[in-house]
This record gives C-alpha cells, structure tokens and sequence, in this order.
C-alpha cells in the first residue's frame, strides 16, 4: 500500500526513524526537516517543521537509536551575527503525546560535518570544520549539558561513539584519526567528563 506525501522544493532526503515510527524528510532549499507520524485514520501526517532559517543553510539529520531525539544541523551556509559564522544544531525530543519539543542547540563557528547520537542516547556528538567536536549529555529531566570540547588542529570531518560511549573516533584534516577516551574526572559520568587522547 503506497502513501504519498507531497511537498513543495527539491528533497535531498528522506529516511525512517530506528523504531519505524517516524520519518524525516529534508528539503534543502527552505533549511527545514519536516518529521511525520504514521496515523492509522489519516496515513503520514506532519508532526513537526524544525527551520533553520539563516540563509537557507543545507541541513541533514539523524536519529537516535531509540527515535525519541533527532538532531539537525547545518553543514553549509550560516548565520551572520556582529560579522562573525554561526552554524546550530538542534536537538529535539518527542513528547509524550507524541509532539516534538526542543532541547538544546549546540553553536559552531563553521559547518558541521557530523552529529551522532551513542547507542543508548544519552550524548551526542558533533564534528565541525571550526576544528572541535563539541558532547553533550541529557539528563532525566530531558535537558541537555555541555560535557566536552574535543580541539583539533584541523576541521573534523566527523565523530563517532563507540558502543560502550566511553570512547569517540574523530576524523581530522587529511590524514589524521584520534580516538579519545572519555573520562569522568572524579565525579559521576552524568555530571561531567573530560577526554583523553589515546595515540
């Protein structure tokens, strides 16, 4: 049986949600992913539109590996505040009643390259080619905290948890992998971390 969602402006993606429930669907040249839920009376109807309106950027997302947080980010174009590139991710997390609400929004000073979530959800890291890889971490109540700021000497192609999360691979300039262990520097992991590099 074939459902259709028609939409205006060319579509660069559109994919599932881990749990099915959900799909995304990017269109480029209005900077927004339209998230949709499957309605058994009114087949996909659209749940949430998550903008990025400075300049139209290009955007792409993910999912976690639950479906119940995405994150979109802007890998080209940007905001210009006081002449300085701004590039955002934002992170949004579906509701009990099964809206999407936002959470945090993560500031780079040049595109950003990656955003991942760890395998249980609970950080998410993103790669930007302003030299950093920023983690954050969401507690209980849903809310999201800076954890770390992995600094490169060259842009970050991309960064990824490994699935135990006490580690992330980050791909730098050309020729350069770091792998990083993260510790959690005498307190409780959901307070803060810090990373090692591990040659």
């Amino acid at each position: 049986m074939q459902n259709s969602i028609p939409l205006r402006g060319k579509i660069k993606r559109a994919f599932f949600s881990p749990d099915s429930s959900h799909a995304v669907v990017i269109v480029p040249g209005h900077g927004s992913a339209s998230i949709y839920g499957f309605n058994a009376a009114r087949g996909w109807i659209e749940k949430n539109i998550i903008r990025h309106d400075h300049n139209r950027p290009q955007i792409d997302a993910s999912f976690s590996t639950d479906g119940r947080h995405i994150v979109t980010f802007c890998c080209g174009c940007c905001c210009r505040a006081h002449g300085s590139a701004k590039y955002y991710a934002k992170i949004y997390g579906r509701t009990g009643n099964g809206n999407w609400r936002e959470r945090a929004i993560i500031t780079h000073t040049g595109p950003i390259r990656s955003a991942r979530f760890n395998a249980d959800g609970s950080h998410i890291v993103t790669a930007s080619a302003d030299g950093t890889a920023v983690i954050l971490g969401r507690y209980a109540d849903g809310s999201w905290v800076y954890k770390a700021i992995l600094k490169h000497s060259f842009a970050v192609r991309s960064a990824i948890f490994s699935v135990d999360s006490r580690q992330v691979v980050t791909v730098s300039g050309k020729h350069i992998v770091n792998i990083w262990r993260l510790v959690n520097a005498g307190r409780s992991l959901n307070e803060t971390m810090q990373a090692e590099f591990s040659p």
